[in-house]
């Protein structure tokens, strides 16, 4: 997903990425950061150690190669420290994925994402476009409350 959306340049440096906690993994958070230099906001399970996930964000090599390195090295310094600051707050994010949860929802529940009875990846990225846009339409007619995409999802 972060390498299309790098791809298309949709990704900044520092932007906050939200995930499932089914990313959860120390080496994703260092992917994210070292790779894509984006934040991501993975739900920590517990036990979560941030001294163990501060051991795999090493500066990447390749940034040696560069005749400015120590800039980017404070780039990915400030990332790292923005990165804690924000798992020290991580509940306050619980909204924000609540509402992504009932997006969901809504695309499978309403616009037939549940069954992709599909045999091409053509037909596949079709339905998912199409999904996807009537959820936009949605959204942008005035359905972008939680208990309003509760209830349509639910309809």
């Amino acid at each position: 997903m972060l390498n299309e959306l790098s791809r298309r340049r949709l990704l900044l440096t520092a932007d906050r990425i939200v995930c499932d906690r089914g990313y959860y993994s120390y080496n994703n958070y260092a992917v994210c950061v070292l790779d894509f230099k984006v934040i991501p906001i993975i739900f920590p399970k517990k036990g979560f150690e941030p001294k163990k996930m501060l051991r795999r964000m090493n500066y990447p090599l390749r940034i040696f190669s560069q005749h400015d390195y120590r800039k980017t090295q404070k780039v990915y310094d400030r990332l790292v420290r923005t990165l804690l600051r924000t798992l020290e707050r991580w509940e306050d994010f619980m909204g924000i994925r609540s509402l992504i949860e009932d997006l969901f929802k809504l695309a499978k529940e309403s616009f037939s994402l549940r069954k992709l009875h599909r045999y091409s990846r053509v037909s596949v990225q079709k339905i998912v476009a199409v999904s996807v846009l009537l959820v936009g339409a949605t959204v942008s007619a005035g359905v972008n409350k939680k208990t309003k995409i509760q209830k349509v999802a639910e309809w």
